[in-house]
């Protein structure tokens, strides 16, 4: 029997800088950012890329939720750092555990690893539903952006984390983020006629990350939702918005596995609010609706 569905948003929000050309610093997109948060009022959200002067700003705006910051990744410089913080509002779910680990074979340690160009990490955190009391697991993940190998193994990495942290309980599990891989690309695509400004030797591979989750039973939110895989989904656009050619450059990502009980994704949304020239991100936030089974 289906019971009280809750929205989960996906967010890379692009960090902070200042002085960026074509308005792409964060106090000129903060309004649109705050009124995207505002206007879909997710229950639980997972962002990526946060810095520090992005944290101020947010915890001012989001005051209803509580949230688990989790560790440095890209530098240990408090100026630099990226965190994948987590949010929820504390009337929907209680946190029973949280944690962090590195995507590395050292995992809780400061590292990189295989040919990540940064250091990179997953925060995550046990949820119990108030309304239902099912309990459940949710990753917020960030692979690196430039090594292939390195979204491989840090698959792995997560794999086998979330099986660790849930084998006790057979907890329903959520991992959602910014995989910087293709979900899926054709088969027979030439990369060399994309027009610009893609950058076919920095396109990612379709398919080999997604694929090695969906072999560990993960179900992806955005086709269990009805939709088809397409060139024109990009969840990455380089704050073009719908000027970036359609290339299935669908990186960000939100999969689902059935624990002791089933989660299901019954709606999925592209969020492509913007004001042009201002986007929120260089990434579209995605969301989707969970329910209970």
């Amino acid at each position: 029997m289906r019971t009280h569905p809750f929205s989960l948003m996906s967010f890379n929000i692009g960090g902070y800088s200042i002085n960026c050309e074509n308005m792409r610093d964060w106090n000129s997109r903060l309004t649109l950012c705050n009124a995207i948060l505002l206007r879909y009022n997710a229950d639980l959200i997972g962002f990526q890329e946060v810095q520090e002067q992005n944290r101020i700003t947010l915890d001012e705006q989001l005051t209803q939720y509580k949230s688990e910051y989790g560790w440095k990744t890209i530098s240990l410089d408090d100026n630099i750092a990226f965190y994948n913080p987590i949010y929820w509002k504390p009337q929907r779910f209680e946190k029973l555990d949280s944690g962090c680990f590195y995507l590395s074979q050292q995992p809780k340690k400061w590292s990189k690893a295989w040919d990540a160009m940064h250091v990179r990490g997953t925060t995550w955190v046990i949820l119990r539903c108030l309304l239902t009391g099912a309990k459940f697991l949710f990753m917020n993940v960030h692979l690196d952006h430039y090594g292939y190998q390195s979204r491989i193994e840090s698959s792995k990495v997560i794999v086998r984390q979330t099986e660790q942290l849930r084998q006790q309980n057979n907890l329903p599990v959520i991992v959602a983020g910014d995989f910087n891989a293709r979900a899926w690309a054709p088969n027979d695509e030439d990369v060399s006629k994309y027009p610009p400004p893609v950058l076919p030797k920095y396109l990612p591979v379709g398919n080999a990350v997604h694929q090695l989750f969906i072999e560990q039973n993960y179900k992806d939110a955005y086709l269990e939702a009805g939709n088809k895989n397409q060139l024109a989904m990009n969840t990455y656009h380089d704050y073009c918005g719908d000027m970036f050619p359609p290339v299935a450059l669908r990186i960000d990502w939100i999969l689902t596995l059935d624990g002791y009980q089933r989660i299901q994704a019954e709606k999925y949304t592209l969020i492509c609010d913007a004001a042009p020239p201002i986007y929120a991100s260089d990434h579209y936030p995605i969301m989707a609706e969970l329910a209970w089974f």
